[in-house]
Order: C-alpha cells, then structure tokens, then sequence
C-alpha cells in the first residue's frame, strides 16, 4: 500500500511541477517539466517534498553565488565583532569609533566594492588561532557563515563581500568549529649542486589546509646549492611549507620516553644522528618545544613508512638522495615502557632533499 502511494505521488508530481510553472515563472530554473525539482536528473518523493517547501512559500537555503573573501593576517590590533557593513560611509564610521586606521585592513577594503557588495567583517579574536572560510549560505531569513578555525596563528580576520543582489538584510548566524592540524610544518629544503629548476609536487592523503609558498597544483621554484628557493616572481623562500588534516594512525609501539624538560637534548642528538643539520634541527626544536617541554614526558616515535606513504613526494629533477623526518608525539603523565627505536643516519649526495614535520597524537574523546 506504501508503494502504490508513492508511485501515485511521483505521478502527481509531473502534473504539479508543470502547473507551477505556469503560476511561477519566476522560478524555472528550479524545475523542469518533467517534475525534477531537485535537479538531480531523477524523478522522485524528494522532488515532491523539495515542491512542497517551494509552493508553500518555505525557506530555501542556497549557497551565496557572487562572493569574494579577503584575510587579514597577523593584525592583533582590530577591533573584535561580526558585523555586515552596506556603505563604505558605515565602515568609515565604524573605524572612527573604534579608533582604528583603515591602513589596519591592508588596502583591502575599497568604497568601489560597496557598488555592487556589502562586507562582512568577522573577527572572533581567538588568540593564536587562524580563521578560513568554511561555507556561506542564505535563505530568506538568514545569512548562514561556517568558519574553520585552527590552532596555528595566520588570518586574524576575515572580510566577504556578498553581493547585493543576494543579501537582503538577511540575520547573520556565524558558526565556528575547531579544527585541529594533526600533520603539522613538514617543511621541504631543496639542496641541488648547481642552480636548477625544481617541481615538487605533493600526493598526500588527507586535507592540505596551509602552504608556502602557496600549492597551485604543486610548486615550482628555482633552487640555489645554499638551499635559497626563488618562485617565478623571484620571491625567496628558504624552505617550502605546508601542513594538513587527516585521520593517520601514527605508530607508537616504539620509540623513546623522555622527560619534558630533556626533550631539546633529547632532539639535538637525534635529529643531528639522522642527518639533520643544525640549522634545520634547530627550526625544527623551535617549533615543536613550547608543545612539548612542559609536558612530564614524551612518547617520541619517528615514523618511516607510513609517513612518506600518505605523503608522497614528486619531485623533477629526481634528487640523488632525500631524507624525510617525521616525528610523532603523545604527552604523558607517567613513564612507561615500550621497545627502543633504532635510527639510521643519512648521507647527502649529490641534488639532496630534506624535510622535517611532526604530529602530536592525543587521546581519542
């Protein structure tokens, strides 16, 4: 009985989204006459119910088609709100009665924008976090905002214009949700024996979220033997960066427990036995040492396979020898045993790539 009602439903259907058009033009693109109101090529009870919400007048969330997003990094001094600004004249004011230049939103707030724009300006002020712009949607009575926010300092705030034609005074609801890095700075230093042409290109399984110089699909970048990095701009770079968000199973049935206030010794003797040098250890200690001195001790695992199997490096030309780092670690509250881990050393030849990264592997709540 269930069955034949739905078939007498769909065919229905075909009858009703053909009569719709005919009272709401307006709305063609939202169907087609053969009552696929979902648009997804399909007849079926979904496109009934999508009908039944769009004749009954209800909202409809879409996501916002004419957008453009700004970030503005590393400014601490902005004032901290959520706010939509319709004229240029209104942000002027704003910045008056904050008693902020507008030099603060590095040229990237302009009157000509407001033509055609209005600018959500979003800054939650969560210290030491980076803000990125999830998703935006609109119904007929909210602007809905998701933004990503990581434990990794960058983008202290965020400006998105949304056109005119689709913001409508709409409530702003904004959402923030946590996410957490858990493959953090590797970092890639390019050692050829003459000036070369280097492309690097990274197939790694999970979610990149930041890099430098940015990732258009790979790197490319002229590579000097002290390791300089220019781009096609002749930008420099001493390194190339990038690190991401995945759900990894770092192995750690062995390695080394150390005390928090022994793991800087602890690193300057290991990473220099693999085969880091103390430039490139020491960027890697000052990274990873605020995370991890003041813990009562460490678990330190570094992992060989299942590293550089999820994080597979391209590079052209092939270099003659690589050496890859990664150092998993888990806090912990009371020493604990577990087998040793035995380290290998490493011998530069020729065009040599090194890289070191790390990840830190908490309890599952």
């Amino acid at each position: 009985m269930k069955m034949k009602k739905v078939l007498v439903a769909i065919g229905v259907l075909s009858v009703l989204s053909t009569s719709y058009l005919v009272v709401n033009a307006a709305n063609i693109n939202l169907m087609n006459i053969r009552g696929d109101v979902n648009g997804d090529s399909a007849l079926s009870i979904t496109d009934l119910i999508e009908l039944k919400k769009i004749v009954l007048g209800e909202n409809r969330e879409e996501a916002i088609n004419k957008m453009i997003v700004n970030k503005l990094t590393y400014v601490y001094n902005l004032p901290q709100d959520e706010i939509i600004f319709k004229t240029y004249s209104e942000f002027k004011e704003y910045l008056t009665q904050k008693n902020v230049d507008i030099s603060a939103f590095q040229n990237k707030v302009n009157e000509e924008n407001f033509n055609d724009y209005v600018l959500l300006y979003i800054n939650p002020n969560q210290t030491n976090k980076d803000l990125d712009l999830s998703k935006v949607s609109i119904d007929n009575n909210n602007l809905y905002v998701n933004v990503y926010t990581t434990y990794n300092p960058g983008t202290t705030a965020l400006l998105v214009y949304i056109s005119k034609d689709e913001y409508l005074n709409q409530t702003l609801s904004i959402k923030y949700e946590n996410r957490i890095i858990t493959t953090a700075k590797p970092v890639i230093y390019l050692y050829p024996e003459k000036e070369t042409k280097v492309d690097v290109k990274l197939d790694y399984k999970g979610n990149l979220m930041y890099t430098y110089p940015k990732y258009n699909n790979g790197w490319s970048v002229t590579a000097s033997p002290d390791g300089m990095l220019k781009d096609n701009n002749g930008k420099e770079y001493s390194y190339l960066f990038w690190d991401g968000n995945d759900d990894i199973k770092w192995d750690m049935s062995k390695g080394f427990v150390v005390k928090g206030e022994d793991t800087v010794a602890f690193l300057q003797e290991k990473l220099e036995y693999m085969g880091l040098t103390p430039e490139e250890y020491n960027e890697f200690i000052v990274y990873w040492m605020t995370r991890m001195e003041k813990n009562k001790y460490n678990l330190i695992s570094f992992q060989d396979d299942l590293y550089t199997d999820n994080a597979v490096l391209d590079i052209t030309p092939k270099p003659d020898s690589m050496l890859r780092v990664f150092m998993a670690f888990k806090a912990l509250d009371e020493y604990i045993e577990v087998p040793k881990q035995e380290l290998k050393t490493f011998e530069r030849k020729g065009f040599a790539v090194v890289e070191w990264g790390g990840a830190e592997v908490k309890e599952e709540k």
